[in-house]
C-alpha cells in the first residue's frame, strides 16, 4: 500500500522516496508548488464599503448585501498572487468604488480574472494600493530610493511588474470582436486605477477617454443609443449595462477637469441625442442607481454645454493660449474646462435659452430625486448626500458663461451655504480615521471635492470660504482625477489673492480674480497657478498673479 494512504511520511527524495523504493511501490511524491492546487476562493458576502474611512459601516442588513462573484477556475500561480487578490477583492474594491455601488467590481471584474492581462492587472492596483499605505508616501518616493520600508518598496516592484505586462499582454492579444472589446473595456479601466492611484491623471484620462470611445464607436456601429442613462444593451450582447455605466461615470469625470477631450461633432450628436433621455426622466427614480445615471448624464450635458458656451464668448487668442501649455506626458492643464479668462461681449440669446434648458433639467432632475433624498434608509444616506451637494454644485457651474461680474455669483450664498452644510453633514455620518489622511486613497468617482471646490472659487464670505477649504482637507487623496490636496492649495491661493484686496470684511469687485489655468507637474505634484483681475478703470485689461504650488 501506497505510504501516502498509510499516512507514513515521505522522505521526500526525488524522485521517489526511500520508503517506497523499499516497499517496491511506485511513489507519486509530493506534487510540486506549481502544480500544487490553491484552497478555492469562496464567494464571500459584500463588505459594506467605507467612504473614506475603514471604520464606517452603512446599516445595510447582510442578508440583502450581494455576493462577490469568483474567476471560474483557480488562476493564481503562486501564494503572492492568491494574497494579493484577496488584498483587491476585500479592501481595493470598497475604496475604488467609494460610497456607489460596487457590483460592477465584485461581479464584473473579479469574474474576468480568468482573462491573464486582467488579473495582472488587478494584482498590480492592490500591490500599488498596499505599497502607498505602507509607505504613507507617494509612488514617487519609492522610485527616489527614500523608502522606510522595504515591504513597501517590494509591493511596488511587484506593481510596476505585473502593470507592464498587463499592458503589454492587452496591446498584443486584443481583436476587435465584442469578447475582446469587452476585455479592453475592463482593461482601460483598470489602467485608469491604476494610474490614479500613482497620482498620475493625465495618463489615467487617455485611458479613459479611449475605452469611452471605443464603446461610443460599438454603439454606433451595433444601432444602439450612446451611452446614455437608458441605454440598455440587447440581451444576447456582451457588454453589460453596468460596464456602460462605469464609462458613462469616467467621461464625465474627465470632461470636468479636462476641456475639449471630443470632437465637437461628436459632443453634438451625444447632446442631441440626450434631450430624448431627458424629456422621458421618470417623475420619480425607482431607486439610489438610476437617479445616479441620471444625475451623471444631466451633468455631463451641463459640463458640454459650458464649454461649447465658453468657447463663443473668448477671444480665439485667449483659447489658444489656454489650450497650448502641455508640453510633456509629466504635465497637464487640470481644470480646462472650468479655469477660464474673463468673458467679453453680451451673451447670445440662444446660449440663454440653453442656459435656461439647462436649468430645467436640474430642476426636474431634483423633483425625481426628492422621494429618495426624504427617504429614511440609512443604506441610501450617504449616497444621498452626495447626490444633493452634486446637484447643488452643478446648478452653480451651469451659470459659469453667464455672469460678466464677480459679483454675480453673491446671490447664490444659500447654496453655498447649503453645500458646506451637507459636507459637515457628510462627515458627521461617516467616522473619520485620522491616520487616514496621510496614506492617501482613491476612488474611480467624483464625491464630494468637486461642490467644494465651487464654494472655493465663487463663494466671497471669509467664513464659509475657509470651512470649505478645511472640508476639503479631511477628504484624503483623489476622486477620480481630482486631488484634493491640489483643490485645497488652489483654493487658497486663490482666497490669499482677493483678500488682498478686501475693504471692511467685503471684497469688492476689482479685487475679485478668476483662476486662468492650473498647470500641473505629475511627477514634482507642484502645479504652477495663474489667476487674472480686471484693472481698475481699464478697458477689459487684466492683472496676472501667478504662483508655483506644492501638495503631498
Amino acid at each position: 500500500m501506497h505510504y501516502l494512504i498509510r499516512r507514513v511520511k515521505c522522505d521526500e527524495t526525488k524522485p521517489s522516496c526511500l520508503r517506497c523504493k523499499k516497499f517496491g511501490t511506485k511513489c507519486d511524491g509530493y506534487p510540486s508548488i506549481e502544480k500544487r492546487g490553491k484552497h478555492p476562493i469562496r464567494a464571500v458576502p459584500l463588505k459594506i464599503r467605507p467612504w473614506m474611512g475603514p471604520k464606517f459601516q452603512a446599516s445595510v442588513p447582510l442578508s440583502r448585501a450581494p455576493l462577490y462573484q469568483v474567476p471560474k477556475s483557480n488562476i493564481f500561480r503562486n501564494e503572492a498572487e492568491n494574497r494579493y487578490f484577496d488584498a483587491f477583492r476585500m479592501d481595493v474594491i470598497p475604496e475604488i468604488s467609494g460610497i456607489w455601488d460596487d457590483s460592477f467590481w465584485g461581479n464584473i471584474v473579479l469574474t474576468a480574472c480568468d482573462e491573464p492581462f486582467i488579473l495582472d492587472a488587478v494584482l498590480a492596483i492592490a500591490a500599488i494600493s498596499l505599497s502607498i499605505k505602507e509607505n504613507r508616501r507617494t509612488p514617487e518616493n519609492l522610485v527616489d530610493g527614500t523608502v522606510d520600508s522595504k515591504v513597501s518598496s517590494k509591493h511596488y516592484r511587484f506593481a510596476l511588474e505585473r502593470f507592464g505586462r498587463a499592458v503589454r499582454t492587452m496591446r498584443s492579444t486584443l481583436t476587435n470582436d465584442e469578447q475582446d472589446l469587452r476585455k479592453a473595456l475592463i482593461g482601460c479601466l483598470l489602467v485608469f486605477c491604476f494610474e490614479g492611484f500613482q497620482g498620475y491623471p493625465k495618463q489615467a484620462l487617455i485611458h479613459a477617454i479611449s475605452g469611452y470611445h471605443l464603446l461610443q464607436s460599438w454603439m454606433l456601429k451595433k444601432s444602439y443609443p450612446l451611452v446614455l442613462p437608458n441605454s440598455t444593451p440587447p440581451v444576447t450582447s456582451l457588454i453589460e449595462k453596468e460596464l456602460m455605466d462605469a464609462f458613462n461615470r469616467l467621461h464625465t469625470n474627465a470632461v470636468t477637469v479636462m476641456g475639449d477631450i471630443c470632437s465637437e461633432e461628436a459632443y453634438m450628436l451625444e447632446y442631441a441625442s440626450g434631450d430624448k433621455v431627458v424629456q422621458n426622466m421618470p417623475s420619480t427614480f425607482a431607486d439610489f442607481q438610476e437617479a445616479h445615471r441620471y444625475f451623471v448624464h444631466i451633468m455631463k450635458r451641463c459640463a458640454v454645454f459650458i464649454q461649447m458656451a465658453v468657447g463663443l464668448s473668448l477671444d480665439p487668442s485667449s483659447r489658444k493660449g489656454q489650450q497650448g501649455q502641455e508640453d510633456s506626458a509629466s504635465t497637464m492643464l487640470w481644470g480646462a474646462s472650468i479655469h477660464i479668462p474673463f468673458p467679453k461681449g453680451p451673451v447670445p440669446e440662444h446660449i440663454l435659452a440653453m442656459h435656461a434648458k439647462h436649468l430645467n433639467e436640474l430642476r426636474q432632475w431634483q423633483l425625481s430625486f426628492t422621494p429618495l433624498r426624504l427617504s429614511t434608509d440609512p443604506s441610501i444616506q450617504v449616497g444621498a448626500t452626495v447626490l444633493q451637494a452634486g446637484w447643488t454644485g452643478v446648478c452653480m457651474i451651469v451659470n459659469t458663461p453667464i455672469p460678466r461680474t464677480e459679483c454675480y455669483w453673491d446671490q447664490f450664498l444659500p447654496e453655498f451655504r447649503a453645500i458646506v452644510s451637507l459636507a459637515k453633514t457628510l462627515f458627521r455620518i461617516i467616522p473619520r480615521e485620522p491616520a487616514l489622511a496621510k496614506k492617501g486613497g482613491f476612488s474611480l468617482d467624483i464625491s464630494i471635492v468637486p461642490p467644494l471646490y465651487i464654494v472655493c472659487k465663487y463663494c466671497r464670505d471669509g467664513g464659509l470660504r475657509r470651512e470649505a477649504i478645511a472640508l476639503i482637507d479631511l477628504c484624503p487623496g483623489r476622486e477620480g482625477v481630482w486631488d484634493s490636496g491640489l483643490v485645497r492649495k488652489v483654493s487658497t491661493f486663490l482666497m490669499d489673492v482677493e483678500e488682498e484686496g478686501m475693504v471692511d470684511g467685503y471684497i469688492p469687485e476689482f479685487a475679485r480674480a478668476r483662476i486662468q489655468k492650473v498647470a500641473v507637474n505629475v511627477l514634482k505634484k507642484t502645479a504652477d497657478v495663474e489667476c487674472v483681475r480686471r484693472i481698475l478703470g481699464s478697458e477689459g485689461e487684466v492683472s496676472i498673479r501667478r504662483k508655483r504650488i506644492e501638495w503631498d
